[in-house]
């Protein structure tokens, strides 16, 4: 972005230290090692701790361990074996590396804390039970570090060598280096320890036949002559074998014994196969299964549950598939070579992540590489500590911010001004990031854009508030835009939708609720957000399918963040840096796209093929400042050209053949037609068709669906596909291959655009905030100090207990809440404010149905016949219905007493006009109408019943409601100061608290809010400060704002 340089004022200062002042404190600069061993027997823990010092980290650890307990008697003397007795513990340790649970537990506990570093200590590459790296990627996903300890270069350089499985050639590394292969040859010419390599993988089938026939030869101890590729890799693979034995062998035992549930060790199994596709599995294990069975291939952990129940068959009875008998050994032995030779090619390339530090006792250890390597550690550790605390520390007033941002976006003014950006960043701001933040543009010049007055003292590419404030305060605003959306979609009711779109109900939905509000998210997004909210149940029956399709969505924008969770966007080691640098980045790359366009315009300019040029449509918008090419502003120029021309053609050719199906399968002239995703960028030329067949005109709805290709669709949908992509790929004249390029820029447009505008928005929001923020910090607020002076008494209301209080630093004068006639100030517990709330919900929704069933009866007598009208008693009984309609449509505050009055009285003569007409008098017809279009709700016709006073209590009830509504209101109104006082003890007068204020922005009630937080957590001031401004809380010891 591009802007002037504008002199600083000193409000901007004070925003600015206002939302620093957290990220000022620098974090503990700690390093905790998570390791199998006690501290003293990692090897050269001296020099480690000694290096880390020097770089000014303190050093910690812990130990992760996991015992069994067993209680047993043995005799107090040992002498005397039938003597007296007693009851002794005995405390065995587990074998992490053997058991998939506790290594589970290892990983969450190296991810809870950023400074936690795993150490692993490995000796030796073979003979060791290690089966650790199963959780390296995870642990390297979260950013946090390994240090591996106690093994030699030779060692370090083994574990990352990448074994042939073919057999065919040496490992790079190995031939590379010389001591290695020397190492590794001594090993393969030592024939007992051949032996015993071949032996460990006699089970694995899942080598070439020619070399299973060796490795059975040398197992037998028959005199083989191996290659030297065969002999390095053979012992490579070995070893990692060796390493993983102990897991595979207790996954086995537990699957065999059912120690665990089905979905435990599904989840295990997942995690033994990670990285392998479940194509792969399903594929590998086709030989264990009937012919006529089929392998669901969605995840590794539904693979499972086939394995399990070929197990379950084979207790029963001997298993005999493809005339071969089938038994559990051969299958885990397949499952284990699957695994193995995964491992195999997996695990070098997480060990060359890790940081190493080598053994100082062996002779090729250079001390210099070891220092080098904690330096580095030392380095990665302090910048996620300090990303980390940036991340997680944000004030009381960022937290307000955060979780009321639509309050200060939605329908707000973006000032911005041709006179500060250049034309690119303005056309950006107004046709992107406008329509997606829900921004208004003013209608003449801005006096005060935001990118001259407050922005001056910043790049205007550079964020002027914390990156991770702001990446909260996205993520959340999209949140509450996509719940609006979703309302908004679903106000007709599920089940109208569900019957009217049928199948197509998901895909619609997400037409109507993601794309066109520009909401980068995808099918699976929406879905898992859905089922998260538990919004619709059963989405795969509405038409929802699972894909790996769908690019163009936002990665950052998680189910946790979609959720409303206020969590940033970014990860935790992400910086301002970084944001900076990849802004600039996506910048470049998006402009070069339209420099592409330029170029590929000028290619054609003054020929006969610029006629067609899709690049001159592309660029008009550009020109015009609009860069929202999948826009209705995109469509309507489109039409406008050649496209749309062409596009019909294509479509009305696809038709040709299938004219009958759509006459046939269309509902009111009707169809939707669903093409590959390939296809998606077609509808954002057009998307509607008109198809003559002849008898009528049939309108065809073309919907992109996340296939891949035609054979995925059925019936009449595929067949459109199917000579869809034929037609539009055999034309070769220049207005077919002026649509086909169409299509190719705008899937190029999605892909260079999205991260492009998620930054810009994420710039325009930040400077939307500031100036929001700089006026708040103008502006005169009544602080806690105000409240005793420059509110009256009366104008106050508490709410809480305040019984033991001392309230003297809040009234006038000092009360002593002494005599009978004292009422000093109106107070309220929680629950009476909460009770006064339902009350009033309860009575807008009465009357809001009582004005919905009275609209229907107004309409209802306007029906009839001009006859009818014309007699007395119709208008007699229309005029108080509509007198009755106007005293209902009265806010409920506003219903006195004279009005219930009234209300009643025209009750009770509506009442009597019923009981005295005739059946076919205009209110007997009325009735009698009304009961045959509304069988379910008869009594609604009686819409005035309700005001009739009988002996039963429900006249009584809602009066009650009303009196309660009204009362809550007119307090409310006549109140310039609330001031809550909740108690640390109780947890759910944060709900309370919740409710009151959800109902106060409602109503639109102008007051001011206090709210005493002496006695209260930090966690649960900050859960307030989602709902009020923490400007405004207060110690009641001090009545000084809080440090926000």
């Amino acid at each position: 972005m591009v802007a002037k340089k504008v002199k600083a004022k000193p409000a901007l200062k004070e925003v600015q230290s206002l939302l620093s002042s957290a990220k000022t404190e620098i974090p503990d600069m700690v390093i905790r090692f998570i390791s199998l061993q006690d501290r003293r027997q990692i090897v050269g823990i001296e020099a480690i701790t000694e290096a880390l010092t020097q770089e000014k980290f303190r050093l910690d650890h812990f130990e992760y361990k996991v015992t069994t307990k067993t209680e047993i008697r043995r005799p107090i003397n040992p002498k005397f074996k039938n003597g007296p007795t007693e009851k002794v513990t005995l405390e065995e340790r587990v074998n992490i590396n053997s058991q998939l649970k506790t290594v589970g537990q290892l990983n969450w506990r190296v991810q809870k804390e950023p400074e936690n570093v795993l150490v692993v200590q490995l000796i030796r590459a073979k003979g060791e039970s290690f089966c650790l790296p199963l959780i390296f990627q995870n642990i390297f996903n979260q950013y946090r570090q390994i240090l591996v300890t106690g093994v030699s270069k030779q060692v370090r350089l083994q574990l990352l060598v990448q074994p042939d499985l073919q057999f065919e050639k040496i490992p790079e590394l190995v031939s590379k280096n010389a001591p290695l292969r020397e190492q590794l040859k001594q090993r393969a010419s030592r024939s007992k320890g051949m032996q015993s390599t071949a032996r460990e993988l006699l089970d694995l089938p899942c080598f070439p036949e020619e070399i299973i026939k060796k490795i059975t030869a040398v197992a037998t101890g028959q005199r083989v002559k191996l290659s030297e590729a065969l002999a390095v890799n053979l012992i490579i693979i070995s070893d990692v074998h060796s390493r993983y034995a102990a897991v595979l062998q207790t996954f086995q035992e537990d699957v065999v014994a059912k120690k665990s549930s089905v979905a435990a060790l599904a989840r295990q199994f997942a995690e033994l196969t990670q990285g392998i596709s479940a194509h792969y599995i399903a594929d590998q294990l086709e030989v264990f299964f009937e012919p006529e069975e089929t392998i669901s291939h969605q995840s590794n952990a539904q693979i499972f549950s086939f394995i399990f129940a070929m197990l379950q068959k084979m207790d029963e009875k001997k298993m005999v598939v493809n005339d071969r008998p089938i038994t559990r050994t051969a299958l885990f032995g397949l499952l284990r070579g699957i695994i193995i030779s995964a491992r195999s090619q997996k695990d070098p390339e997480l060990w060359q992540k890790c940081q190493f530090f080598l053994n100082p006792e062996d002779a090729e250890t250079k001390s210099a590489e070891n220092q080098e390597t904690l330096v580095l550690l030392a380095e990665k550790t302090k910048k996620l500590l300090i990303a980390s605390h940036e991340a997680k520390s944000k004030s009381l007033l960022e937290v307000y911010f955060v979780y009321n941002i639509q309050n200060y976006v939605l329908g707000k003014l973006l000032k911005v001004s041709k006179r500060v950006l250049s034309e690119e960043d303005l056309g950006i701001a107004k046709s992107v990031v406008v329509p997606q933040l829900r921004l208004r543009l003013p209608k003449g010049p801005s006096k005060k854009p935001i990118f001259t007055v407050y922005g001056a003292p910043h790049p205007s590419h550079e964020l002027i508030n914390p990156m991770h404030f702001m990446g909260r305060c996205y993520g959340f605003l999209i949140s509450r835009i996509l719940m609006e959306n979703m309302q908004k979609f679903m106000v007709p009711g599920l089940k109208i939708l569900t019957a009217r779109f049928g199948k197509n109900f998901f895909d619609i939905l997400y037409g109507k609720v993601v794309a066109d509000s520009g909401l980068p998210l995808s099918r699976n997004q929406l879905a898992q957000w859905i089922q998260q909210k538990k919004l619709i149940a059963k989405l795969g029956d509405k038409g929802f399918l699972p894909n790996h399709v769908e690019d163009g969505f936002d990665p950052l924008l998680s189910i946790k963040v979609l959720l409303g969770t206020g969590d940033s966007i970014f990860a935790l080691n992400y910086s301002q840096e970084d944001f900076n640098q990849d802004y600039q980045k996506q910048r470049q790359k998006f402009f070069k796209f339209i420099e592409k366009l330029k170029n590929y315009h000028k290619s054609t300019k003054d020929t006969d093929a610029e006629e067609f040029n899709p690049a001159a449509i592309f660029l008009d918008m550009v020109e015009k400042g609009r860069y929202n090419f999948f826009s209705s502003g995109f469509r309507n120029r489109a039409k406008k050209s050649f496209l749309l021309e062409e596009l019909n053609e294509v479509v009305l050719n696809s038709c040709a053949d299938i004219r009958h199906n759509l006459e046939q399968e269309a509902v009111n002239r009707k169809i939707i037609l669903k093409i590959p995703y390939r296809f998606s960028p077609i509808v954002y030329i057009a998307q509607t068709f008109d198809i003559s067949t002849g008898n009528q005109v049939i309108q065809v709805f073309l919907l992109p669906i996340p296939v891949k290709t035609v054979e995925e669709l059925t019936g009449i949908s595929k067949k459109f596909s199917i000579n869809f992509a034929l037609h539009l790929q055999q034309g070769d004249h220049p207005e077919r291959r002026g649509l086909v390029q169409t299509v190719n820029i705008l899937r190029e447009y999605q892909k260079v655009s999205m991260e492009f505008f998620r930054f810009s928005s994420i710039l325009f929001l930040d400077r939307l905030i500031h100036e929001r923020l700089v006026q708040k910090n103008k502006q005169e607020g009544k602080t806690p100090e105000h409240i005793r002076n420059f509110f009256s008494d009366q104008k106050k209301l508490m709410i809480g207990s305040i019984k033991d209080l001392n309230l003297s630093k809040l009234l006038c004068r000092d009360i002593a809440l002494k005599g009978p006639n004292a009422r000093e100030v109106d107070s309220q517990t929680f629950g009476q404010m909460l009770q006064s709330i339902l009350y009033y919900r309860s009575a807008s929704k009465h009357f809001a149905l009582l004005r919905t069933t009275l609209k229907k009866v107004l309409a209802l007598l306007d029906r009839f016949a001009k006859q009818v009208k014309a007699e007395e008693e119709w208008k007699k009984y229309q005029q108080m219905a509509a007198k009755f309609d106007q005293l209902i449509s009265i806010p409920i505050e506003e219903l006195n007493a004279k009005r219930l009055k009234w209300l009643e009285t025209l009750s009770i003569e509506l009442q009597k006009m019923s009981a005295k007409a005739g059946q076919n008098g205009p209110i007997g017809l009325l009735h009698s109408e009304w009961k045959k279009r509304n069988p379910s709700h008869e009594k609604g016709v009686l819409f005035y019943s309700a005001f009739i006073p009988s002996d039963t209590a429900q006249i009584d009830n809602l009066l009650l409601e009303l009196k309660a509504a009204q009362k809550l209101s007119l307090t409310l109104k006549s109140k310039d100061c609330l001031i809550f006082f909740p108690e640390a003890s109780k947890q759910s007068q944060l709900r309370h608290i919740a409710e009151i204020g959800k109902f106060i922005n409602k109503q639109s009630i102008k007051v001011q809010v206090y709210v005493e937080i002496e006695n209260l957590e930090k966690d649960r001031v900050e859960e307030f400060a989602r709902i009020f401004d923490p400007s405004y809380f207060f110690s009641l010891s001090k009545l000084k704002p809080l440090d926000v």
